[in-house]
């Protein structure tokens, strides 16, 4: 009988030990679930920098495209708070995350129809959402190692190429509005190209009507231009007007440098158009 009792005590000892076992097994999984790396806010923005398109290897956007800059301007707009991602806890960002991807079902009904302008700026005001995507993501995948299975994964990416696609296939064609204008073309294209806009006369998306004069007086060359861009129904797209100085005894740099400012101002212009359209629409929606 004391055998038997021995024995009885032995296997409730057992039992006690292997519960506790499980026990302490599942309070180091949830754990293990809950914890997060330390990865500071420097490291989470370099990495969301690293990358334009989250499905793409960096570098695949060039770097002085107009679509870059677009991008970027967006994301230096949105002023995400990476200190915030650094340290904010797994339910919070999951919760935000969640929020970001069904923000993106407000687009979903965007042209896909019309000419490339059209549809890009019908797609454009889903970049803060999905850019916002994104650095959540990172954060995330990069803390707690989680990648969450989101309702709009796929809407996201095709939105994404969709956008990249269209910037692509965004030309400008230019037209002069007078023959002693005309002679200043092959300069203002080569600055326009170098500012990250595609030139082509094939089927172009807007269509920029120029006139440049310029006028000498006491060793500096006065460059005036009017420039009106047009989309190809001959819609009044966008208008400025510029008026650049340099010393004529600079010769051909000073020149050049006129042209280039001259197309970067056109170019900043054209950003903040892109920008004013994606805020507008976003603060209704």
């Amino acid at each position: 009988m004391m055998k038997s009792k021995k024995h009885f005590v032995g296997l409730l000892v057992a039992s006690s030990i292997a519960l506790a076992a499980c026990s302490n097994q599942q309070v180091v999984t949830d754990a293990n679930q809950n914890t997060s790396v330390e990865v500071s806010s420097q490291t989470l923005q370099s990495i969301f920098s690293e990358g334009i398109l989250s499905h793409r290897k960096a570098g695949e956007i060039a770097t002085n495209s107009f679509e870059s800059k677009i991008r970027n301007q967006v994301r230096s707009d949105m002023n995400i708070n990476f200190d915030y991602l650094a340290n904010a806890s797994k339910d919070e960002l999951l919760a935000d995350l969640e929020n970001a991807d069904s923000r993106l079902s407000m687009f979903k009904h965007a042209t896909y129809r019309g000419s490339a302008l059209e549809q890009l700026w019908a797609l454009l005001p889903a970049l803060p959402s999905i850019e916002k995507r994104k650095a959540l993501q990172i954060a995330l995948l990069e803390r707690f190692d989680e990648q969450p299975k989101l309702a709009n994964d796929r809407m996201a990416e095709l939105m994404d190429l969709q956008i990249n696609k269209l910037f692509s296939s965004f030309m400008i064609s230019l037209d002069a509005l007078t023959p002693e204008t005309e002679k200043f073309e092959a300069l203002l294209v080569q600055e326009l190209k170098s500012e990250g806009l595609n030139i082509s006369a094939r089927r172009p998306s807007l269509i920029l009507e120029y006139f440049i004069d310029s006028y000498s007086d006491q060793g500096e060359v006065e460059l005036v231009a009017d420039f009106e861009f047009k989309d190809r129904s001959a819609q009044a797209f966008h208008s400025l007007s510029s008026t650049t100085t340099y010393a004529s005894s600079d010769g051909q740099q000073a020149q050049k440098d006129a042209f280039s400012l001259l197309a970067n101002d056109i170019t900043e212009q054209l950003i903040e158009k892109a920008t004013h359209r994606i805020n507008d629409v976003n603060s209704v929606k």
